[in-house]
């Protein structure tokens, strides 16, 4: 697989800048892997939720966000331990 950055980390202007680029990138995407950001409310639209990661440390802040789509079905911490 070939990780694709999006937003801010990614040098192709088109998948920093522009959210039709983007969208369509992840309607593609076999995993999203990010932090609780707009990025992961909007890969709800593309991905089942069991193929959303999101990254956040277990005895930290969790917004409501968060604690709604590990309800749903998202995966959390799947490479991390912060125990």
């Amino acid at each position: 697989f070939e990780t694709v950055f999006i937003g801010g980390n990614s040098t192709n202007p088109l998948l920093k800048n522009s959210l039709r680029h983007i969208a369509y990138a992840m309607s593609k995407a076999e995993l999203h892997v990010g932090v609780d950001s707009g990025f992961m409310h909007m890969a709800f639209l593309y991905l089942p939720h069991d193929r959303i990661h999101v990254y956040n440390r277990k005895r930290g802040y969790q917004s409501h966000h968060l604690m709604r789509a590990l309800d749903a079905g998202c995966v959390l911490n799947f490479h991390y331990n912060d125990e």
